[in-house]
């Protein structure tokens, strides 16, 4: 049975729409799934009250500002230290060690957290590490490479700084070992452990290029495009 008219006029309006971002911002959705993709610009043409993705089009070239607005909705940044602890524990209990006894005592370590938003998960990934191997081949072995589309999430990610709150789900024996108490924030390791320029380097991320946000993005894109992103990543990867 085919879809209606109007559905179909409304499905390629918005494949209009999407090959537009593409060109004309370089953010490339095309792989996403269009259910949830649909609703979150559905939410902006809502608040602009305008019915049609052609309407939207034209008012994001008589106003450039709201592509933030649409990225900032499409983009969702949700993260935190220890999310999904279930995972973390796996992780540390079976794929590390299982990671490690496949390596060579000075074998390098690369990690990529993309998609790593405000940084909790790369800092995470950082300390599991670094329980597995201790600080001293932890800095020698490891590094750790995180990706994301939006910048002021990269900002704040570089600066590592958190407030007690973002830390609730982090133990408190690692929080007393890897965090530094800075009136009511707390700073990564200020000894540069985890810093930038040590082991965790973070970078802008295009969406839709080959550098894939794991996990929880991974679950908004359809399944040819995970095996594509999946397989041109680790190629990339590989000679970073």
């Amino acid at each position: 049975m085919s879809a209606p008219p109007d559905e179909t006029n409304a499905a390629q309006e918005f494949e209009a729409l999407l090959e537009y971002l593409k060109q004309n911002r370089g953010f490339d959705f095309t792989g996403y799934k269009r259910s949830s993709l649909r609703r979150r610009v559905g939410k902006r043409l809502q608040s602009l009250r305008l019915e049609h993705y052609d309407d939207y089009v034209d008012y994001l070239e008589v106003h450039p500002e709201e592509f933030v607005k649409l990225f900032n909705t499409i983009l969702i940044n949700v993260t935190a230290f220890f999310r999904d602890a279930p995972a973390w524990e796996f992780l540390s209990a079976e794929v590390i060690p299982a990671l490690l006894a496949e390596k060579q005592p000075h074998d390098l370590i690369r990690i990529w957290s993309a998609g790593c938003s405000s940084g909790e998960e790369a800092y995470t990934l950082a300390i599991v590490f670094a329980e597995a191997l201790g600080f001293e081949d932890f800095r020698q072995r490891v590094k750790i490479y995180a990706t994301d589309a939006d910048e002021e999430a990269l900002v704040q990610a570089r600066q590592a700084s958190y407030s007690a709150k973002d830390l609730q789900e982090v133990p408190a024996a690692l929080r007393s070992k890897y965090f530094d108490s800075i009136l009511k924030f707390f700073q990564v390791d200020s000894t540069g452990m985890f810093r930038m320029t040590s082991s965790t380097r973070y970078f802008k991320e295009r969406v839709g290029s080959s550098r894939p946000s794991w996990r929880w993005i991974m679950c908004f894109l359809e399944r040819p495009k995970v095996n594509t992103s999946c397989k041109a990543c680790v190629k990339r990867f590989s000679f970073s």
